[in-house]
């Protein structure tokens, strides 16, 4: 999991070449552009532009150098660095995905939520997002579910898929009973299954923590055992299914979700 998600910002990030707070809880103002700042017509243009400081080449030399065969991937964070220094957004959501998922770096929580946090001060909706995690799950910084609400609600006000489904979650299981909100959890739920063409496993596991909170545990454990059924057919993360499993049984006992990770750190 953890190298699949990794692998989608580099994805996002090749993507976006081909179409060539001032404190924690402050909202960002605007969308980050998805626009490049300039044209490099060759790799010689590129590298001049970048020892001449342009971030936006400097990001692209990183992601050349990490493209190469064999890569090298101490080039490509050099750039990288100076680019995501020189306050690019896109590469500072690299910086922080690098120190999330530990890859060609030792994994620091600390440092990722710092960049993430640049990224998202500019309007990147995918280090919203990240914060929100971070906050819910308490990586880098101690747990508030307030500011992890407020971040997944801008995340998803820019258009993010996943961060109504982790806004679901944080308003069924937060362990703080003043941020919980177990009905506005179901409408939003029910208003993303309804609204998605091919509703997954996690959908209705969010729901089921949602009924969980209202104490509708009937419509929590057939939410669950959905969940369950859609996880076993995908054949799909046996650790996730162990949980769902826990998470079932405990509904049959009338115990909510509380307090659980939306996901464990080691599988990001």
């Amino acid at each position: 999991m953890c190298r699949i998600r990794f692998l989608k910002i580099i994805l996002f990030t090749f993507i976006y070449i081909a179409f060539s707070v001032q404190s924690v809880s402050a909202k960002p103002s605007n969308k980050l552009s998805t626009h490049p700042e300039s044209d490099f017509s060759n790799a010689d243009s590129l590298d001049y532009a970048a020892n001449q400081g342009n971030r936006e080449a400097q990001y692209l030399l990183a992601l050349l150098y990490r493209s190469i065969t064999p890569a090298d991937n101490n080039m490509a964070f050099s750039w990288l660095l100076k680019s995501a220094e020189n306050g690019y957004a896109p590469a500072q959501l690299f910086m922080g995905a690098i120190y999330h998922y530990g890859e060609d770096t030792p994994r620091n929580f600390k440092m990722a939520f710092n960049w993430y946090k640049k990224a998202a001060i500019q309007g990147d909706a995918s280090a919203a997002d990240n914060l929100g995690v971070f906050y819910l799950d308490g990586l880098g910084v101690e747990k508030n579910c307030q500011l992890a609400i407020e971040w997944f609600e801008t995340a998803a006000e820019w258009g993010y898929p996943a961060s109504a489904s982790n806004l679901v979650w944080t308003l069924a299981t937060c362990p703080d009973a003043e941020y919980r909100d177990g009905h506005k959890a179901v409408k939003l739920a029910l208003s993303i299954i309804k609204n998605t063409k091919n509703p997954d496993a996690p959908h209705f596991d969010n729901l089921a923590a949602a009924y969980a909170e209202t104490g509708n545990f009937e419509d929590a454990i057939k939410s669950q055992e959905d969940a369950i059924e859609l996880l076993q057919v995908q054949n799909d993360d046996p650790v996730r299914l162990l949980k769902y499993h826990f998470r079932l049984e405990n509904y049959k006992n009338d115990k909510p979700t509380r307090g659980a990770p939306s996901s464990d750190p080691l599988l990001y």
